[in-house]
């Protein structure tokens, strides 16, 4: 599920892993700029009934890069996510992935987490301002447009990660860009390239249909 952002706003799952294994005496605490406007973009968030997002996961190790665009579609605990190599659907209750070159298709059962982890930018936000310490970092130019800076430093000191950096608009409160550094030099970033708020999506839009995939080809995970 690493790829799966998109495969990716998974992006989540790749800070699980140490997310779960933050100190919980740690006497160090974010700052109140960093926190007010995370509170806004939470806020914001939670005031959209639906969303849709084109999205850019890009992957660095070394001189190694691998783009990944992909769209996105989230309405309450419901969530579409459309890449090159997969196609993942969840309607809240049933989870389908589609590997679209095996032609196999995998149903299981939503993980709660999982879920919240993928319904929206600001889900991954509160999780990041649980198991870590944010920190404004100021200003700076993306895009040609100046947007609030924040990093976020991980409680637990064995982290295989070093910092997350996110970049939100300064007007709408809107994620524009998250980056994930690791200790293995290995960067992520998820670049939000287009993103709507409040599209009317059908509930078709959220289930996969079954009868399109050989019998044979179906996995059942439950």
């Amino acid at each position: 599920m690493l790829i799966c952002l998109l495969s990716t706003i998974s992006i989540g799952l790749f800070a699980q892993k140490s997310l779960g294994q933050a100190k919980s005496g740690n006497a160090e605490k974010s700052d109140p700029q960093s926190t007010s406007i995370l509170n806004k973009v939470n806020t914001q968030y939670a005031s959209y009934k639906s969303m849709q997002l084109d999205l850019k996961v890009t992957i660095e190790d070394g001189n190694l890069k691998e783009e990944i665009p992909g769209k996105v579609s989230v309405q309450g605990n419901k969530f579409r996510i459309d890449s090159k190599d997969q196609l993942i659907i969840s309607d809240g209750k049933t989870n389908w992935v589609y590997l679209k070159e095996a032609k196999e298709l995998q149903i299981s059962n939503p993980d709660p987490d999982d879920v919240a982890m993928f319904s929206s930018p600001d889900k991954l936000l509160k999780s990041y301002q649980k198991d870590f310490i944010s920190a404004y970092a100021g200003t700076v130019t993306y895009k040609g447009k100046t947007v609030h800076a924040i990093e976020f430093k991980p409680k637990d000191g064995n982290s295989e990660y070093s910092k997350i950096r996110v970049y939100i608009d300064k007007t709408s409160f809107n994620v524009l860009q998250i980056r994930i550094f690791d200790k293995s030099n290995i960067r992520y970033s998820i670049e939000i390239e287009k993103f709507v708020k409040n599209p009317t999506l059908s509930s078709t839009h959220f289930k996969f249909d079954e009868s399109t995939v050989a019998k044979e080809n179906i996995i059942r995970l439950n």
